[in-house]
């Protein structure tokens, strides 16, 4: 690799996180804290990968990040024509781990971690703004723990359910377990 290629590599990374890809063996590498940046750099390079037909692993090392930016990269996948593998490969915490159980496949490495918790507000404004901001909350927590019940084929609550008693940090086992990844992976 050219100096100048490292150097613009470098340039392309921002504080939010980072998005590379591996055009050989089709795999995007999401890394670090997910926000606006990282899905649109995601939405590109995941497009340019889409041209062929086979399939598409997308490899997630966050703490999850920015619910709106989480919410783009998972709709993404989920549109996708391909087939799409969603593989942990350290942290897939928050939104992160909403964006591991989406993929059509769903597979952590052995010793990555999955961490799901309740939604958080955002504000320390007057009572009016407050309230809004709690009623979006809410609505927020309502439709992400809906997702995650959908995708792990749980019945609706159930996420909501476990993470009003703090976060939830599971195993690779455990996520098994619970229907949010399909495999761990291990030597043959």
């Amino acid at each position: 690799m050219s100096i100048a290629r490292v150097a613009r590599k470098a340039d392309d990374d921002s504080d939010e996180g980072s998005v590379h890809v591996d055009r050989v063996t089709r795999t995007v590498y999401l890394t670090g804290e997910i926000g606006p940046e990282m899905a649109s750099k995601f939405r590109r390079l995941f497009a340019k990968l889409e041209r062929g037909p086979r399939r598409i692993v997308v490899e997630i090392n966050s703490q999850g990040g920015e619910q709106e930016s989480g919410l783009a990269i998972m709709d993404t996948i989920r549109l996708s024509r391909n087939t799409v593998v969603t593989r942990a490969a350290g942290d897939a915490m928050s939104m992160a781990a909403i964006i591991l159980a989406s993929g059509d496949e769903r597979e952590a490495l052995p010793h990555s971690l999955v961490m799901i918790h309740e939604g958080h507000y955002k504000t320390k404004a007057d009572y009016h703004q407050y309230r809004r901001e709690v009623e979006e909350t809410e609505r927020s927590e309502v439709m992400t723990s809906g997702l995650l019940d959908k995708f792990s084929r749980k019945a609706p609550g159930h996420w909501a359910k476990r993470a009003e008693r703090g976060n939830v940090y599971l195993t690779p086992t455990e996520a098994l377990k619970e229907n949010l990844i399909d495999r761990v992976l291990t030597r043959s």
